[in-house]
């Protein structure tokens, strides 16, 4: 975190030095016109005193330095250098200005006789307002500004002490003062400059910062819309299908309802039928029931032939067969309706498997099966319902 906190604090430091070194340079053009002036006005002030050769020396070296200067401008707009590049550029820059400052300087050893005084003050104006205005064009970088005015004034004042009078001593004092003052004006300038440029890029980031929470925020909101709607889509479908199956689970239920009622009436018409036929199969049942049990214990008069005996008690056996399966049918109908009812008795084991035997005997004949049984003396009584046991 440190490390990335670093780089960027770098990245910020190059940007804004990049920022200063372009206000630097973009200041040429009218620093170069201004110099141009500055050199033809010392020349016309200075030409009665000055040879002529000698100023046109002087002018044509600033000029070229002051050409070079503006040389540098083009190359610098042209290139465009990127922030990691352009330090090189300006120390091209400062030094030049730093050969222009010994130059321009080197005025006062040409244009600052000792007599007459009007001369000194017309080269210390000129200066002065060279050193104006180079502050307003080059305070954005302090070093260019310092290699500039530094050897343009440090020799106009040490001219100044070297004549020594009275009046030359206040103006090299007035110079120095005037030095230091710029020095500090500029410094603070350079600060004011260092800190808004650093808030504008801070405030540039916190803008392209605040874009991208726009968009990342815009991007989210869609993002939700989407599954917003996807999810709305599935609950609908989700209804649908449900409304769907409650229709359906109705739907059999009305079904359902219907079959049992249709059950019901069925079950009741079985019932009433069943009911019905069985007091018409009981009434005749009970006859030959009866009038069998009469014949086979001979009340009105034997029979005359053994065969006669065994054929009466076949009948009376199934009569009684066919009673009980009468029966059980109603049983199964009480079974349904849950209305059934047991009773139970103490059973000899024997006789229920003899019961049971004559009511296989006769289907056995028919199919040439003898039946027998055998049961052990001594056997307890069974508890239980007869006729459901038999069955």
């Amino acid at each position: 975190m440190n490390d990335k906190s670093d780089r960027l604090s770098l990245q910020r430091e190059q940007e804004v030095y990049a920022h200063r070194v372009k206000l630097l340079y973009r200041g040429t053009p009218l620093a170069c016109a201004a110099s141009f002036i500055s050199i033809a006005l010392l020349t016309f002030l200075n030409h009665t005193v000055v040879a002529t050769g000698t100023l046109a020396l002087w002018g044509g070296a600033v000029a070229v330095l002051t050409v070079v200067r503006y040389g540098l401008y083009v190359a610098f707009m042209r290139v465009a250098p990127s922030p990691d590049r352009i330090r090189s550029w300006a120390n091209f820059m400062i030094a030049c200005l730093f050969v222009l400052g010994v130059l321009w300087g080197s005025s006062a050893w040409l244009m600052m006789p000792v007599e007459p005084m009007v001369h000194q003050l017309y080269t210390a104006l000129a200066m002065l307002g060279i050193i104006t205005g180079a502050m307003s064009g080059l305070y954005p970088v302090m070093t260019a500004f310092v290699a500039f005015m530094l050897p343009m004034t440090l020799q106009p004042i040490i001219r100044l002490l070297w004549i020594g009078d009275g009046p030359q001593l206040v103006i090299a004092a007035l110079a120095i003062m005037l030095v230091l003052y710029m020095i500090v004006f500029a410094r603070r300038n350079v600060r004011v400059l260092t800190d808004s440029l650093t808030l504008g890029y801070e405030k540039e980031d916190l803008v392209e910062q605040l874009t991208r929470e726009v968009q990342s925020s815009k991007a989210l909101n869609s993002e939700l819309e989407r599954i917003k709607g996807a999810l709305e889509k599935s609950v609908n479908k989700r209804t649908e299908d449900l409304q769907q199956e409650v229709n359906d689970h109705k739907s059999t239920a009305r079904k359902l309802n219907t079959a049992k009622e249709q059950s019901d009436i069925a079950n009741r018409a079985k019932s009433d039928f069943l009911a019905n036929m069985s007091h018409e199969l009981r009434t005749p049942l009970n006859a030959i029931i009866g009038f069998s049990d009469s014949i086979k214990h001979e009340i009105y008069g034997p029979l005359g032939n053994e065969k006669y005996k065994g054929y009466i008690q076949d009948i009376y056996g199934s009569g009684h067969h066919l009673l009980e399966l009468i029966n059980d049918i109603l049983d199964v109908s009480a079974i349904e309706a849950g209305k059934l009812e047991i009773f139970e008795e103490d059973l000899d084991i024997a006789d229920v498997i003899e019961a049971t035997q004559q009511l296989l005997i006769g289907r056995a004949d028919s199919g040439n099966i003898h039946l027998t049984t055998s049961t052990a003396d001594g056997l307890a009584m069974l508890r239980a319902d007869r006729r459901r046991l038999i069955q």
